[in-house]
Parts: structure tokens; sequence; C-alpha cells
């Protein structure tokens, strides 16, 4: 994957010097990244949903990556991925959101 420019708000340094920052990929979506490693990125699929943006990433000192994330349905949550090994990532969805479900329920 190649990545286009972000924003230095977009990134975040923890105390081991590990980095993560959100990139624009130059043919279109985006992703977070570790140290040049894919941490999660748009198209991902997590509880049958397609990731389709995502938010500035946090990194704490046990390198567990924290970001916002929103869904092809609207929905929205909270995602943690570990730094990636060279092979892949784990994802995991810890806090479901569901703005735009619950707006839809409410009408």
């Amino acid at each position: 994957q190649s990545f286009g420019p972000f924003g230095f708000g977009d990134v975040d340094i923890n105390n081991a010097g590990t980095v993560a920052f959100l990139a624009n990929y130059t043919g279109g979506g985006m992703g977070v990244l570790v140290n040049q490693s894919v941490a999660l990125q748009t198209g991902d699929i997590v509880d049958g949903k397609t990731i389709t943006s995502l938010g500035k990433p946090i990194i704490n000192d046990s390198g567990l990556v924290v970001a916002w994330a929103q869904f092809n349905d609207g929905s929205q949550a909270i995602l943690t991925a570990t730094v990636p090994e060279p092979m892949g990532s784990t994802i995991f969805a810890t806090a479901a959101l569901a703005l735009g479900s619950r707006r839809r329920r409410r009408r």
C-alpha cells in the first residue's frame, strides 16, 4: 500500500517511541498504521460489517491501538488492535456505539 499526505494531528506516539498514525491511501481509503504496518483499514470486516471510515488512533505503552470507526451500515464503534506482526493484525470491536441505528429507531 502506498499512502498520501496525512495531518500531524493524526499521529500518536507512546513512551516506547511506537508511532500510530492515520494515513490516506493514494488509491482511496485510509488506514491506521503502526510503524508502517497496517493495524486497521477501510475495507476490513468486523462482525460482518465493513469499515468505511477511521478516526485518529491512540496507542498506549503496551502497544494497544484504539481508533473510532464507521461501518457501511452507518453504525460506529471504538476498535482496538494489537501492534501488528509482519503477517497481520488482530481486530476487536470493543464498544459498538451504533449511533446511526439509534437515530433511526427514535423516529
